[in-house]
């Protein structure tokens, strides 16, 4: 284990590794055929995702989301309370269309964090304050991979969750932004020098930069709204248009080395962690460990389910990943909580798998977001958050409770 430390190996062959491991100590050998079958599981949601990357890569190159975060600066000296929530609402924008937390890390993360120190944010708080919105953004949906994976695994239609995802995460949003800003805000003193309202760029932005962003949500949204009239050309390709569309604005240079960049590392990692996570699952449903697991959670009290969806998901997913938390754990917990709605189960679940991406090892987003933004005490950055991480955890373990009456609202 040292030497695999030193080597800096990634987690996803950390889970290919138990994963053959595993199959060697129960006397499958090498399963081949499982291992391969493994790898494609999860193929179409990598796609969805490194498409999802690219596109708001190349967006990012186009210079508006530049532009955007200039006419932020601007609002953070006469509304700074509103600031703080306009962040937050951008921070949850990639996550909801890839997925993941490291897009909204990388690409909003970076501009904000400076705005948010010169607020009065201490490193390790705007680090967490942002660490919080991109994870939260990553399950709000329209996109959410562990629904996706909940769904696929026990044949439940992807539909449904347009409105109960957003009332788990946006409360928590609001709470989040009023918990860690109001004080910050109210002792915010107008300053007239911000380092983004100077650059030249943004007089040579025209308002066709906005194009690719209503092409995307029309794409996504009319065949939504619009089942039987428009039909769904699919994620991938509807990113791909929108990105297509963004050469329409001229200001995108150097696009082999834009694209090259987006599906750099963390995101080709968390790429591989995804079909390493289906081989883990395809191992795990050969030897059995994935039926006995489902075995005990329905044998459980619901008290015990809860307790264990509070801590198994959050906990766990922070060993294995958010995927490999839904694929293992997720599952079997939604399985025994068959008399509640289960599609506000799922919702709950998914939120509480997404905890796992702040969680220690793997931290995925926070220790991304530390490391890029030059703050290496994680030890801090995890203080701050663990506040807001119980809080999330509870209210979505309440979604999960109460699961028959929210689904009348919501579903």
């Amino acid at each position: 284990m040292n030497f695999l430390r030193k080597i800096h190996m990634p987690v996803a062959f950390y889970l290919l590794l138990v994963s053959v491991v595993l199959s060697l100590a129960t006397g499958y050998g090498v399963p081949y055929r499982q291992l391969i079958e493994g790898e494609f599981g999860y193929l179409n949601i990598v796609v969805v995702i490194l498409t999802g990357v690219m596109f708001l890569r190349v967006y990012e190159a186009s210079g508006a989301i530049d532009l955007l975060m200039q006419r932020l600066a601007r609002m953070m000296d006469r509304y700074p309370l509103f600031f703080l929530f306009t962040v937050m609402a951008l921070l949850y924008i990639p996550g909801m269309f890839t997925g993941l937390g490291v897009p909204a890390v990388l690409i909003i993360g970076g501009l904000a964090y400076p705005l948010l120190i010169e607020m009065g944010f201490v490193p390790e708080k705007a680090v967490a304050f942002i660490s919080l919105g991109a994870m939260l953004g990553s399950v709000t949906g329209p996109l959410n991979i562990p629904v996706m994976i909940i769904a696929c695994a026990i044949n439940m239609p992807y539909e449904g969750f347009g409105l109960v995802l957003p009332a788990v995460t946006i409360p928590l949003g609001i709470t989040t932004v009023l918990c860690m800003g109001t004080k910050t805000a109210r002792r915010f003193k107008t300053s007239e020098n911000h380092e983004l309202t100077n650059k030249p760029l943004f007089s040579t932005l025209k308002p066709v930069v906005y194009l690719p962003i209503i092409v995307l949500l029309l794409l996504i949204g009319l065949p939504r709204a619009f089942p039987r009239q428009v039909p769904d050309l699919g994620t991938p390709l509807a990113f791909t248009t929108a990105m297509l569309c963004v050469l329409l604005t001229g200001h995108v240079k150097g696009m082999g080395a834009v694209l090259l960049r987006s599906i750099d590392s963390p995101v080709l990692d968390t790429a591989a962690l995804l079909l390493s996570v289906g081989v883990l699952v395809q191992i795990a449903t050969l030897t059995g460990i994935k039926g006995d697991i489902i075995t005990a959670c329905m044998s459980l009290p619901p008290v015990g389910i809860y307790l264990v969806l509070l801590v198994a998901l959050p906990l766990l997913g922070g060993a294995v990943s958010m995927l490999g938390g839904a694929a293992l754990f997720g599952l079997p917990l939604v399985l025994a909580l068959l008399e509640h709605n289960t599609i506000v189960v799922t919702a709950g679940c998914s939120v509480l798998c997404a905890l796992s991406q702040l969680i220690p090892p793997t931290a995925i987003v926070s220790k991304v977001a530390g490391e890029a933004l030059g703050v290496n005490d994680y030890g801090k950055i995890l203080r701050s958050m663990m506040p807001y991480i119980i809080m999330i955890a509870l209210f979505s373990l309440l979604f999960v409770i109460f699961s028959n009456m929210i689904a009348r609202v919501f579903v």
